[in-house]
Parts: C-alpha cells; sequence; structure tokens
C-alpha cells in the first residue's frame, strides 16, 4: 500500500517500536500512543478502549483507520502529529551510523507542503472545493431535517475560501500542517471544514461553526468537542514515547 509522504520518504522504510509493559498493565494502555485506557466514565471518550480493535483506544482506531494494519504510515502520522509539540522527529538510523532527524529536515517538507498549498489556492481548482462543500453541506442539512427542512444559514464560496487562507493550512486544534487536495478522501493530512460545534450536538452551518482540521483528526473528534479532540491530543503527545519512533 502507498502511504502519505512515501515521494517524500522513498529511501526509508519505517517502524514503531512497540512499548515494553509489564503483563498486567499492559492492558491498561492503549498499544498504539501508551496513554492510560479509561472506563466507566461517561467523558474522555476517546480515550476509552475500543470495542472493535482490543488494545486501541477509540481515538488511535479513529485516528489510523485504514493504516492500523501500515506500521510505516502510521509511523509518520506519529511523527507529524508530534512536530508541533515536539520540533523533532526522533532518531534516524542510517548506514552511516545514527544521527538526529533535525528540524532542517522538517523545515525542507514543510516547505514543499507551504509552496503545494499555494500554488493549489492561487489556481481555479479551489472553487470546485469549495463549491462542493456547500453543496454537501446543503445536502446534509436536506437529508437530517427532510421532510420538514428549515432555512440555514451556509457560508458563500469566498467565506470558505477566506477560511482556507486565514488557516495557514494548519489544523485549527493541533497547529498540525496540512494539504488542501481534491478528492482523496483517505489521506490523513488532506485538510478538511470541521464543525466547531458538531451539527448532531446543536452546531449550524454557518461561517462562524467552521474550522480547518485533518482529516484523520478530523476523524478522531467525530461528534465529539473541541475540549475533548485537545484532551486526548495532549495525552497522545506526552505518551508516544519520542525515542521509540525510530527511522530506518
Amino acid at each position: 500500500m502507498n502511504h502519505p509522504y512515501q515521494s517524500l520518504f522513498k529511501h526509508s522504510q519505517f517502524y514503531t517500536i512497540p512499548l515494553k509493559k509489564e503483563a498486567k498493565e499492559k492492558d491498561r494502555y492503549c498499544i498504539e500512543c501508551g496513554q492510560r485506557l479509561q472506563s466507566g466514565a461517561s467523558f474522555m471518550t476517546l480515550s476509552k478502549s475500543s470495542k472493535r480493535h482490543q488494545g486501541l483506544c477509540v481515538g488511535c482506531k479513529r485516528l489510523f483507520g485504514i493504516f492500523l494494519s501500515d506500521p510505516s504510515a502510521k509511523t509518520i502520522i506519529k511523527s507529524r502529529l508530534l512536530l508541533p509539540e515536539k520540533k523533532k522527529l526522533g532518531t534516524v538510523v542510517s548506514k552511516s551510523g545514527i544521527r538526529k532527524f533535525d528540524m532542517l529536515q522538517y523545515l525542507a517538507l514543510e516547505n514543499i507542503i507551504r509552496v503545494r498549498n499555494e500554488i493549489f489556492l492561487d489556481r481555479e481548482s479551489h472553487l470546485v472545493m469549495t463549491e462542493s462543500l456547500i453543496r454537501n453541506m446543503k445536502q446534509r442539512h436536506m437529508k437530517q431535517n427532510w421532510p420538514h427542512s428549515q432555512p440555514e444559514s451556509f457560508p458563500t464560496s469566498k467565506e470558505l475560501y477566506d477560511l482556507m487562507r486565514q488557516s495557514d493550512s494548519t489544523c485549527a486544534v493541533s497547529g498540525t500542517l496540512g494539504l488542501w487536495i481534491k478528492g482523496t478522501h483517505w489521506h490523513p493530512f488532506k485538510l478538511t471544514i470541521d464543525h466547531i460545534i458538531p451539527v448532531s450536538k446543536g452546531g449550524c452551518y454557518d461561517i462562524n461553526n467552521l474550522q480547518v482540521m485533518p482529516y484523520s483528526l478530523n476523524q478522531v473528534k467525530s461528534n465529539e468537542s473541541d475540549d475533548e479532540l485537545r484532551r486526548w491530543l495532549e495525552n497522545f503527545r506526552s505518551s508516544v514515547r519520542l525515542e521509540k519512533l525510530v527511522f530506518y
């Protein structure tokens, strides 16, 4: 399976060294991010144990999605989410010896992404995206409220474009840099438009209730609040061990 950023890391292979814990403690922690699994409480939903994937927290199950069986993709996703906080990517092990994956390498990657995003936003292709987003919002609203659909305030194409521009291609919650891409729904760092207050929780389609977020984190958040996503992400970033992300 081809995974995100494969072309940028085409000379490398990635894997994650599993965390070592005592047998009794192992089942209490997520096997991917290492944060403690919660049980019983009605809150901290994203830190609860996934019912379908034993040993995973709900957040990691949603985060990795189709990449659950792809160690390379999971390592890249973890590293990208750690970057805004940690400012480094761990250790690179190469044939010539061991060296640090330093900020210069990250900045080079970041520059490539930003240039690509600027090209996308400067072309007419962004109009197709914004118009498609508005059309999907209206269809979703009609479907959820049929046959008694009420008038709703939807953003204009210009308002969405301004939101995309003002976001600086970064997630409103995590600060993670993402990509503006047409189509390709599965790309974990494809930037999407998220409802700050989920529609299922009474949120509206107004531009003031919209924010930019990578696809993967949008999946993690689902119908949860921004506060719950921030809480889970803070635990994720503090629990994932950078020295456990080894690049070959």
